[in-house]
């Protein structure tokens, strides 16, 4: 098998084992759902996605639409419990992330714990 006809194969493979989309949100929506399952307001949202505040807004106004949530609340749950949800963890990983889950020690150091002496 020529190389070409094994990249096709490996895409052809990838795309069966992709999740459907019965909810139909575009990429942006599955990324800002996926970090809202997270746990994350609209400004670290905007700021994991380098996008403006009122952007995440809406699109959180579209995924809630979409998914029948009826509040903030409601949605965090719907992304969290329905089949097919939560979408795929986001891709983008922010510098500051990739520090502190490997503890790189680049971020301001930990304060010295005070040792007292008592008589």
């Amino acid at each position: 098998m020529s190389a070409y006809n094994m990249l096709i194969e490996n895409a052809r493979e990838r795309d069966a084992r992709v999740v459907p989309n019965p909810y139909r949100l575009t990429v942006r929506e599955k990324n800002v759902a996926a970090w809202l399952g997270r746990g994350l307001d609209c400004d670290a949202i905007a700021s994991k996605l380098s996008i403006r505040r009122g952007i995440v807004a809406g699109h959180i106004t579209r995924i809630a639409g979409k998914l029948g949530a009826r509040n903030a609340t409601h949605l965090g749950l719907i992304i969290n419990t329905l089949p097919g949800l939560p979408v795929e963890q986001p891709t983008l990983v922010a510098i500051e992330d990739f520090r502190v889950a490997f503890g790189m020690g680049w971020g301001t150091p930990a304060p010295a714990s005070e040792v007292v002496f008592s008589d």
